[in-house]
């Protein structure tokens, strides 16, 4: 009896969500994809291995209240390492089909949903902890109402769980631990921001049908790789944010962007690109580097020297009055144009400054910026 009522009163440690919040602030925007890439391939050569040792044998069914609760404490789950592929997780509603690895550390989410390690492994007895960025894997999580699916897929069985309820959390605050199995999907709140908030949104389900059957985790959807041209002497000055004061704000769609953009590497590569741009921009006016310059933006429409407020200005001097905003028009799974918008002030006066872009197929050209006068 103690041991039952200890059980209940078993919490997840505060640290938990310290290491998730950890893990969003050293994956930082600017480095995003260049890493992605590097895991992606990565988690196709787990996938593989996953596959190969999906076990056949194992083909028992049971939506039983009591018959789930009796498998998942007999339940035998292997070992994994930080990084490997444990399986996938599907959730119909949000047309959401994204690779489960273990681990929440920047490496594992940059291109995967990640499972919290010191929470239990999908299926036991317990609350599984699954994590995800929130620009991308879960950035439509509110969305989810009681009783839709959400199942994970694994080498060792299939999870069915139910959504039960959905609230948002201060960053720290503790997840009891559940009695029967349970799962919490994870991310930053607001589901929009491209910058580190002291929330989270949870969604609670409970497990309510177990499927042992063989699973083969899917190839996880790389996107598309935008890349800019800046001159390397503007590169080498320092276009990242842990180098630059901008403060980030949020990424928002226009268009019909399909779930296939939303949720692959394609909407960070983007945004990633756009932040390049502008601070590539700004060093270059602030060096009054017109070969830069005209590199950076070579057929944009661009303000006279006289009119850029950056040109010859110590970057020091700028402050922000506003979040640097990213907005990408996308249609299915094409970036078409993308805009940059912030407001400054230097030397006593006002600005708004306005980035526009084009996709010509993975480069990312600057055909337009706007700098409009701000008055009080």
């Amino acid at each position: 009896m103690n041991l039952y009522n200890n059980k209940r009163r078993i919490f997840f440690w505060i640290g938990s969500f310290l290491s998730i919040a950890a893990a969003v602030v050293l994956g930082s925007i600017p480095f995003f994809y260049f890493r992605s890439a590097i895991v992606g391939k990565h988690l196709l050569q787990q996938a593989s291995t996953l596959v190969n040792r999906t076990n056949s044998n194992m083909n028992s069914t049971t939506q039983n209240a009591q018959s789930v609760q009796a498998i998942s404490e007999g339940l035998n789950v292997p070992a994994f390492q930080a990084g490997q592929i444990i399986g996938e997780v599907v959730i119909p509603t949000l047309s959401l089909q994204a690779p489960l690895v273990q681990g929440t550390n920047p490496s594992q989410l940059d291109t995967a949903v990640g499972h919290l390690v010191t929470s239990v492994l999908p299926g036991k007895p317990g609350t599984t902890l699954i994590a995800a960025h929130n620009a991308t894997w879960f950035r439509h999580i509110n969305r989810l109402k009681p009783g839709d699916l959400i199942q994970v897929k694994t080498m060792y069985g299939t999870f069915n769980f139910h959504v039960t309820t959905a609230k948002v959390v201060r960053t720290g605050d503790s997840v009891p631990n559940t009695l029967d199995s349970s799962i919490v999907l994870e991310s930053c709140y607001p589901l929009n921001a491209l910058y580190l908030t002291p929330y989270r949104f949870l969604v609670y389900g409970k497990l309510v049908q177990i499927s042992s059957t063989r699973i083969a985790a899917s190839k996880p959807p790389t996107g598309t790789n935008y890349y800019v041209t800046i001159p390397q002497n503007i590169v080498n000055e320092g276009l990242t944010l842990s180098t630059n004061t901008l403060p980030m704000g949020t990424l928002t769609y226009t268009g019909n962007p399909s779930s296939l953009f939303t949720q692959s590497d394609s909407a960070w590569s983007a945004t990633h690109t756009m932040i390049e741009l502008y601070l590539a921009w700004i060093h270059a006016s602030a060096d009054k580097n017109l070969v830069a310059m005209t590199a950076i933006a070579p057929n944009a429409v661009t303000p006279k020297l006289t009119g850029n407020p950056f040109f010859g200005v110590n970057l020091l001097d700028v402050k922000y009055l506003s979040d640097y905003n990213v907005s990408l028009h996308v249609q299915g799974e094409q970036l078409l144009t993308a805009t940059g918008t912030t407001q400054v002030r230097i030397h006593g006066k006002s600005y708004k400054i306005v980035l526009t872009a084009y996709a010509h197929g993975q480069q990312v050209k600057v055909t337009k910026i706007e700098i409009r006068s701000l008055f009080p």
